[in-house]
């Protein structure tokens, strides 16, 4: 049997003592009911009847409004899913990709632990790539996993991890496009594969992201060897944590977020250890708080709203604005780089000599009197 790569995930919490290693348990060829082999490419259909498929040897499975039970796909196989159910029964993971391709369309997948892995083996080393809409895709723990060398692209597809997270990412490339992505703790873990030199990277489009008692997105290397995250949340994304924050970067990772024209919500934080690098652009917007935040650039009519008074390693401005909270509300922002040109949009009150307290050496300033 093939094996794929894997990579350690230490507990998060108390709550997450019962997960070891992903990606999850891979399927023994034996325990799977039809072998798909040699080039095959049988077209399956609603008159078919229930069971479990392997596909190998650069073979095909077409299934048109078909049901069936768990799928693996090996090297060079591909599957088309139209309007099809997928529930694995003998397997905890709905579709189990190595290195191979695979196009999902108006279909419903569950796992009882992961609805979509795609991923590659340990001798190929080639990746997968899944592309999937309109579809609800369910797993236990992880909605889908994605390896190193594997791209996973979401288009009006629905992506949930009830137990754990919406989508799990380990060095990998995924892009979500009028979707949603929701798991109970983080809507996206990010961490590393130590078999790929590759950055993960993350475009979101339209996109909700939620986790539901933790960060809307988790960058965390596990204490394994740093990995670095770019991710975009663009056009009008929304990012929800279930803790307040919409990323959390930990142990000695980076992630360079960028949003786009998207109004995010929420606190950015990194360990001490873990470096997180913010840019704000295309009037996107962040009202929140920054906690140990590297570099933050506002661009082009983006604004940052602060919610308390904070502190910022490097700020940039090129034709951005920090606002400091509600006319009511008096801050102290304190900077150790400053350098661009932008506006800083702050409040006094003569009445009780209350204002607000830009960094030092700023060029441009609007100020409203109360």
């Amino acid at each position: 049997m093939k094996t794929i790569n894997t990579f350690a995930l230490h507990p998060l919490s108390a709550a997450l003592k019962w997960m070891t290693i992903m990606p999850l348990l891979l399927v023994s060829t034996h325990s799977l009911g039809r072998i798909v082999d040699n080039g095959e490419s049988p077209l399956i259909d609603g008159n078919t009847a229930l069971d479990s498929y392997l596909v190998r040897n650069n073979s095909s499975l077409t299934a048109n409004g078909a049901s069936t039970t768990e799928i693996r796909l090996e090297t060079g196989s591909t599957l088309t899913l139209n309007g099809t159910t997928v529930t694995a029964s003998g397997s905890s993971t709905g579709i189990d990709m190595l290195d191979s391709t695979a196009n999902i369309s108006g279909s419903t997948i569950t796992g009882s632990r992961t609805g979509l892995s795609v991923g590659n083996s340990a001798t190929v080393q080639q990746g997968s790539k899944a592309t999937v809409t309109r579809s609800i895709i369910t797993g236990g723990t992880v909605g889908a996993v994605v390896s190193g060398l594997s791209q996973l692209d979401l288009n009006q597809t629905t992506l949930t991890g009830t137990n754990g997270f919406g989508l799990q990412m380990a060095d990998g490339r995924a892009s979500a496009t009028n979707s949603t992505i929701r798991g109970a703790i983080n809507g996206i873990l990010l961490t590393t594969d130590q078999t790929v030199s590759q950055q993960g990277r993350l475009v979101l489009d339209g996109t909700t992201v939620q986790g539901q008692s933790g960060a809307a997105i988790m960058v965390n290397d596990f204490g394994l060897p740093a990995t670095t995250a770019e991710i975009l949340v663009g056009n009008r994304s929304t990012l929800i944590g279930g803790n307040g924050k919409v990323l959390e970067v930990k142990g000695t990772s980076t992630a360079n977020m960028v949003v786009d024209n998207s109004d995010v919500v929420g606190d950015i934080s990194a360990d001490a250890g873990a470096t997180a690098n913010m840019t704000l652009q295309n009037q996107a917007t962040l009202t929140g708080r920054l906690d140990n935040v590297r570099t933050l650039a506002i661009n082009s009519q983006a604004r940052w709203n602060m919610v308390e008074s904070a502190s910022v390693e490097n700020l940039s401005l090129n034709g951005g604005s920090v606002k400091f909270g509600s006319p009511t509300d008096f801050y102290k922002l304190s900077v150790g780089n400053l350098s661009g040109n932008g506006t800083f949009v702050m409040d006094a009150d003569f009445s009780t000599g209350q204002v607000d307290i830009p960094p030092r050496y700023c060029w441009i300033m609007t100020r409203t009197v109360i």
